[in-house]
């Protein structure tokens, strides 16, 4: 399984958009900064009522459409985050960050086919951003098409992605393509960076005795890969 811990909310919560129309707050920018700080402290539903309140006062504010999306879309109401979204990408086709996040709800739905097309249109504005390459990986390797995983993999790490994810995330599509060496070096990047990285550790492993059953350096992987995941469980206790 790869790993998705950069999905909604990390995304979302990034993007909240503010437009200032002046140099003092108009009435409608004061409720969407009130409904901002309302999304900042969890409370959804309230920002909701105040990004409504803009949106039909004005249906031309762009960022209470955002905003409101986001919320929606942490209360997993998909539906009415996508209708947002849409309005915002209607009106500005070059609306990078809902096309992002729009493919985001998609995936979360296994539409990863549409999800490729909206970040093929947020690649298509911004080369130089690696989140749409990453995810767009992921949505490839969901369609077991482990090639283009990889390859957008590398794209995102060359744009300065670097994180565990990412490489446990090469790693696995590595693994899938039975090229156990560069799974295993990709393992080792993402231990690297998270020496906590328990499945990471059990993976790395599994691929040493896919590529030598004689290997005795996975069964020191698979010894750390369960005094980690016992440490957590005493944590969680």
């Amino acid at each position: 399984m790869i790993d998705m811990r950069l999905k909604r909310q990390i995304l979302l919560l990034s993007f909240i958009l503010l437009l200032i129309w002046g140099c003092k707050d108009s009435t409608l920018e004061i409720i969407n900064k009130r409904g901002v700080a309302l999304l900042d402290s969890n409370q959804y539903k309230k920002a909701i009522e105040c990004f409504t309140q803009v949106i039909e006062t004005d249906n031309s504010y762009i960022s209470a459409y955002f905003n409101r999306a986001i919320c929606y879309s942490l209360l997993q109401q998909d539906k009415k985050a996508l209708a947002d979204f849409n309005y915002i990408i209607n009106h500005n086709p070059k609306a990078r960050k809902a096309y992002i996040n729009r493919a985001v709800l998609y995936e979360n739905q296994h539409l990863y086919q549409k999800a490729i097309n909206d970040y093929n249109a947020a690649i298509k504005i911004d080369t130089n951003r690696y989140q749409p390459y990453h995810y767009r990986g992921i949505c490839y390797y969901y369609l077991k098409n482990y090639s283009q995983a990889i390859i957008n993999y590398q794209k995102a790490v060359a744009l300065g992605c670097n994180s565990s994810g990412i490489f446990y995330n090469m790693a696995v599509a590595y693994d899938c393509q039975k090229e156990y060496s560069n799974a295993i070096d990709n393992y080792t990047k993402a231990i690297a960076i998270d020496k906590h990285l328990a499945r990471a550790y059990y993976a790395r492993a599994i691929a040493k005795l896919k590529r030598n059953a004689k290997d005795e350096t996975a069964f020191d992987d698979m010894d750390m890969a369960k005094k980690l995941k016992q440490q957590t469980s005493h944590k969680t206790r």
